[in-house]
């Protein structure tokens, strides 16, 4: 199976080293296994599998340019790499990235699980709290 994380980084936090761990199982149990995330600005504190593929959230040629022109083109660089990629699910980590995710491969038919590390009752973020209740509405979302 082809299967794809979708996180910020893999610099540090509970997220991130579960999601490495899964990766890592995978990758051990035959599974094709790729990750995007930061992997430019930011340190991969974790020890990934050698299967793993880890694919950087933005091109190193657009690192010089303003923030704003790196995210439009992180976000087509990521669709394209999808696409590319052809992987049978998606998962995203934290509301932030499934939510973008989600958004970045509608019209593909690839299925994309949302995968949370924090409690359901935390809304400090609005955001956050507005992709949970979009998911709970949609029946995506356990509580349990």
């Amino acid at each position: 199976m082809k299967i794809l994380f979708f996180i910020n980084a893999l610099e540090h936090g509970g997220a991130a080293r579960v999601l490495v761990t899964l990766s890592n199982e995978l990758a051990s149990k035959g599974h094709s296994v790729s990750i995007i995330a930061d992997i430019i600005y930011q340190d991969v504190n974790f020890v990934v599998n050698n299967n793993v593929d880890l694919i950087p959230r933005i091109k190193k040629k657009y690192k010089k340019y303003i923030k704003n022109f790196q995210r439009l083109n992180g976000f087509l660089y990521i669709r394209k790499t999808i696409k590319k990629i052809k992987p049978d699910v998606i998962i995203g980590f934290m509301p932030r990235n499934y939510f973008l995710v989600k958004l970045l491969t509608i019209g593909l038919s690839i299925p994309v699980i949302a995968s949370e590390r924090n409690h359901y009752h935390n809304n400090k973020d609005l955001y956050e709290y507005f992709v949970r209740k979009i998911r709970t509405a949609q029946g995506l979302y356990s509580q349990t």
